[in-house]
C-alpha cells in the first residue's frame, strides 16, 4: 500500500459542488492532509489543489493516460510541501 492512504477514495471522503472539491476535515488528517484542502479536477489528470492556510497552490496541466495515479501524486505533493511551510 502506498503512503497516500487510498488516494483513489478521495473524493468518497469530500464535499463538492460546481467542480470544486473539499476534503472532509475529521478525513484529513487520517490522510496526513491539511484540513482546508480544496481541488478541483480536469480531464486526463489536470488538477489545481489549494490548501489557503499555508498560501499554497498546485497546479499539474499535464495529460495522464488512463491508470496513472495523478491524484495520488499531487496529494503528495501537497502533504510534502504543506509540511515544509510555516
Amino acid at each position: 500500500a502506498s503512503a497516500h492512504g487510498g488516494a483513489q477514495h478521495i473524493c468518497n471522503m469530500a464535499q463538492h459542488g460546481a467542480g470544486l472539491w473539499r476534503i472532509d476535515p475529521a478525513q484529513a488528517s487520517a490522510l496526513g492532509l491539511p484540513e482546508d484542502l480544496v481541488w478541483m479536477s480536469g480531464s486526463f489528470g489536470q488538477e489545481l489543489m489549494m490548501v489557503p492556510s499555508r498560501q499554497l497552490a498546485i497546479l499539474r496541466m499535464g495529460m495522464s493516460m488512463p491508470g496513472a495515479d495523478t491524484r495520488a501524486r499531487m496529494l503528495d505533493a501537497v502533504r510534502q510541501l504543506s509540511a515544509a511551510l510555516p
